[in-house]
C-alpha cells in the first residue's frame, strides 16, 4: 500500500449551491477558497494550508493482524489509518500497544463482512471531538486536525461491482444522508470498489487528469454523487501508481 495517498478524498464546498437528487438546496455557510473555509472574503490572503496525511488500507480481516497493522501504522508517519473489509462484527475500540483501533462492522448474528475502521495512535484520541460507527460501510470521525477547526471524516467501503442493485442504492442513500448532516468540511476516504476512467471532458470537473482509462457502474455511480454535491475526487498520482490494489486470485488483475 502507498502511505502517501489518499484514495476517493472530497472536499466539501461550503459556498455554493449544493445540489442533490431531492432537489435544489441553498447552503449559506461560510465561502470556501480552495480546500479550506474562510469567513470573509477579507480572510483570503490569510488562509493557511493544512497538510494532513491520511491512509486507507484495505486489510480482508482484521483477525490476527493487528499487531501488523499498528506496527505499519506507527511506520507511516500517518495521523491516521482508514481501514476497509475488516470483516469484525460490532462495533467499538481495541487499543494495542499505544494505538487504538475503531472499528464497525455486522450485527453478531451475520456472517462477518464489509466492515470500517480507522487506527490513530492513543495521544491523538484527545483531538477526535466523537465517532460513529454508522453501519459496516460507513463509519464516521470527528477530529481536530489543527487548533481551531474540526473536520469530518467518513470511512467507507462500498459494495462490489457486481453487488444488486438494491445494496448500491441502499448504500449512496446512507452516505448522501451522513454527508448531508455534517457542517464542517469533509474528507471521505476508503474503498468505494469504483473506477471512474479519465473522461475529464464529460465529468464537469469531477475528473481530473490522473484517473485511469477504465470506469465501471460504481464509478459512474460516484461520479454523480461528486457531480451531486460539488465535490472531486482527489488523486495525484503517476499512471503506473493508479492502482494500488492486486486481485488475490487473479494477479494479472488490478
Amino acid at each position: 500500500m502507498d502511505k502517501n495517498m489518499v484514495l476517493n478524498s472530497f472536499n466539501k464546498n461550503k459556498g455554493k449551491e449544493q445540489r442533490n437528487k431531492r432537489g435544489k438546496q441553498k447552503v449559506r455557510n461560510r465561502r470556501t477558497i480552495g480546500k479550506y473555509p474562510i469567513k470573509n472574503t477579507e480572510q483570503k490572503n490569510k488562509a493557511k494550508e493544512i497538510k494532513v496525511r491520511i491512509g486507507t488500507w484495505n486489510i480482508r480481516s482484521i483477525t490476527g493482524k493487528e499487531m501488523e497493522l499498528t506496527s505499519e501504522f506507527k511506520k507511516s508517519n500517518l495521523k491516521s489509518l482508514a481501514l476497509t473489509e475488516i470483516k469484525k462484527k460490532g462495533a467499538g475500540e481495541m487499543i494495542v500497544e499505544d494505538c487504538t483501533i475503531m472499528y464497525s462492522g455486522v450485527e453478531s448474528s451475520i456472517w462477518a463482512q464489509a466492515g470500517v475502521g480507522c487506527i490513530v495512535k492513543n495521544d491523538f484520541m484527545s483531538r477526535i471531538k466523537r465517532w460513529e460507527g454508522v453501519n459496516e460501510r460507513i463509519m464516521v470521525v470527528e477530529v481536530r486536525f489543527d487548533e481551531d477547526e474540526f473536520w469530518t471524516v467518513i470511512i467507507v467501503y462500498g459494495p462490489n461491482e457486481n453487488d444488486n442493485k438494491n445494496s448500491k442504492e441502499k448504500f449512496w442513500d446512507e452516505l448522501q444522508e451522513v454527508y448531508e448532516k455534517s457542517s464542517s468540511p469533509i474528507l471521505i476516504v476508503g474503498d468505494l470498489n469504483a473506477r471512474v476512467g479519465s473522461e475529464a471532458r464529460n465529468s464537469n470537473g469531477v475528473i481530473g487528469s490522473f484517473g485511469e482509462i477504465i470506469k465501471n457502474k460504481n464509478g459512474e455511480l460516484l461520479i454523480d454523487f461528486c457531480n451531486s454535491n460539488e465535490t472531486n475526487n482527489f488523486e495525484y498520482m503517476v499512471s503506473t501508481q493508479r492502482n494500488t490494489q492486486i486481485h488475490p486470485c487473479c494477479p494479472n488483475t488490478k
